[in-house]
């Protein structure tokens, strides 16, 4: 198996394709080939609490996010960026990000340059949001240059914003973006 059916086997996972009996036999396959490799060993993690293991796996089920900090940082980059802090009932920390463009700043040439500095983008994909307005949401990984540990993350575009969700779980992430509002 190489590096591009691996990215095959995560977009599914990351777009609810999978049922569980055929998750588990093409999480299987990608265990086996590259377990060696962070991001598989952080997707086994999070995908056995996510489709409902035993024990502990379980209880990661019932998250629940308390927040811990927030701040406005203005004009960064060209937008006006919210940051909101969280940590997850598992200990994790969870950042969730709101950029407005400031001047001539836009959030499709963010969201594309956020893209092109990923590690790995799991899932690009177009969506509808609530007002049924077609936007675009992605799943990537990145290295975090202050501590060089891999973030996982879901960006998505908001009319002229950016949203980003960001942790060292996958799981977290997907399960924060699921509670919405953001």
């Amino acid at each position: 198996m190489d590096r591009h059916a691996l990215r095959e086997v995560l977009k599914m996972i990351a777009g609810w394709k999978l049922t569980s009996v055929a998750l588990a036999g093409a999480l299987g396959i990608a265990v086996l080939a590259y377990w060696r490799t962070d991001l598989v060993k952080a997707a086994v993690q999070d995908l056995g609490a996510r489709f409902g293991g035993r024990g502990s796996n379980s209880a990661r089920r019932k998250l629940v996010f308390k927040p811990d900090a927030h701040a406005i940082i203005s004009n960064r980059d060209g937008f006006e960026v919210g940051v909101f802090g969280f940590t997850s009932s598992d200990g994790n920390e969870v950042s969730y990000y709101l950029l407005t463009p400031v001047g001539t700043a836009s959030a499709a040439n963010e969201f594309d340059k956020r893209l092109a500095q990923a590690d790995y983008v799991v899932v690009r994909e177009p969506f509808k949001n609530p007002e049924g307005r077609a936007e675009e949401r992605a799943v990537i990984f990145f290295e975090n240059p202050r501590n060089h540990r891999e973030v996982a993350a879901v960006l998505w575009t908001d009319g002229p914003r950016l949203r980003s969700i960001e942790s060292g779980s996958l799981y977290d992430v997907l399960e924060f973006e699921k509670r919405g509002p953001h």
